[in-house]
């Protein structure tokens, strides 16, 4: 017997499946794997409930993915959203070669395991997004001092005030197509080098 252990995600976890494979099932497996059931769901997101497949070649509740079972030679199938707090994070399916594969203790089963993979991944893509959140306030920091200095450049230079010195970086920018921090980078590569030649030997 084998079984096929899809867990699928959405948006930002892309795409993940696990698929054990026996010896014996080897072709069998790799056709499950690239096979249409990547491109036909069987999932219920209007009232996120488990969907429960007992004989594909015999269901027709959803004919397109009937047909593409049975042709990969998928019989029984258990579907499972995986929810967050009514948020739809991906699903969880498992295939199986049998007919009537899965009865009501694996239902139970997958239910506690579908929660505990939707905390998983939300609490992973949570942490994701607040180490970009660091990222990105850091990158804005760093951008920020540059400009700053940048600015202090152009006031030494002769701009009445930041506003100004602002301003004429924005306008340098906005000219040459570039971001205000490059143009500030330039700025102040180009102080950076006057200084190095005007330096004694």
């Amino acid at each position: 017997m084998i079984a096929r252990y899809q867990l699928q995600s959405f948006r930002t976890f892309g795409r993940f499946t696990f698929l054990p494979i026996a010896a014996d099932h080897t072709d069998h497996a790799v056709r499950l794997e690239g096979g249409a059931l990547h491109h036909v769901d069987v999932v219920d997101w209007r009232t996120g409930q488990m969907i429960r497949v007992d004989d594909a070649a015999g269901d027709r509740r959803w004919p397109k993915w009937s047909e593409a079972a049975t042709q990969l030679g998928v019989r029984s199938a258990l579907s499972a959203p995986l929810l967050a707090g009514g948020e739809k994070i991906g699903a969880i399916k498992l295939y199986a070669l049998q007919a009537g594969r899965f009865d009501e203790h694996a239902e139970q089963v997958m239910v506690l395991f579908a929660r505990q993979a939707a905390i998983l991944l939300t609490t992973t893509r949570d942490l994701a997004n607040a180490r970009a959140l660091s990222r990105r306030l850091t990158d804005a920091l760093a951008d920020r001092d540059v400009v700053s200095q940048a600015a202090g450049v152009l006031l030494g230079r002769g701009a009445p005030d930041r506003e100004v010195a602002f301003a004429e970086l924005v306008a340098a920018a906005e000219r040459s197509g570039r971001s205000v921090r490059e143009v500030a980078v330039e700025l102040l590569a180009t102080v950076t080098a006057d200084d190095a030649d005007s330096s004694p030997v």
